[in-house]
């Protein structure tokens, strides 16, 4: 039975000594490419969300931010949010005041640490926050699907790429090692 390294003696001896620096040259194309789909999943992934701070101040002690407008399902997070304020529908916008938020509030699926996490369908949605002063609230989109696979999947790829170039470059390097102990063997 024969070994991978065998073979790779077979060619190298058939081809001059070459195949040692080819392996190591494919194993460092590989660890390259590998880099390179990592990197650039990772920069593309940080573009699917989105992050925003604006929030308007409709009249005396109502703030709101710029309508939200989700196609697909999304979670939304919000830091900072004091305790009179609600995510609401865009369509009841117009009836929520201070004293009736809470009828059309949208409950958070979660909450730790006063962010606020919803899970979000498609539609249209604001922030609402009754206070006299100006809240600094944060809020994220992310989007939840597919997006987020083909991402996991790119970076998948590129680990595998990565770590078969550094098993092809290190391979590449034991064989020039084998070929110098086999000559001393043989004395050549």
């Amino acid at each position: 039975m024969y070994n991978v390294f065998d073979i790779f003696e077979v060619y190298q001896i058939a081809h001059g000594g070459k195949m040692r620096k080819k392996v190591v040259i494919a194993g460092l194309i590989l660890l390259i490419v590998g880099i390179a789909i990592i990197v650039a999943g990772g920069f593309a992934s940080l573009g699917i969300s989105k992050k925003g701070n604006t929030i308007n101040n409709i009249k005396p002690g109502e703030y709101a931010t710029p309508e939200f407008i989700f196609n697909g399902s999304y979670t939304l997070t919000i830091s900072g949010a004091p305790s009179d304020s609600a995510l609401i529908y865009s369509s009841n916008y117009s009836v929520v005041n201070a004293t009736n938020f809470n009828k059309y509030a949208i409950k958070p699926v979660n909450t730790i640490n006063g962010v606020l996490t919803y899970s979000i369908s498609s539609g249209s949605y604001y922030f609402v926050i009754f206070s006299l002063s100006a809240p600094h609230i944060t809020y994220t989109e992310i989007p939840v699907g597919a997006s987020l696979y083909l991402f996991g999947i790119i970076g998948i790829v590129g680990i595998a790429l990565f770590i078969g170039g550094i098993i092809t470059a290190i391979a590449g390097l034991i064989l020039k090692k084998t070929n110098r102990i086999q000559n001393n063997r043989r004395g050549v």
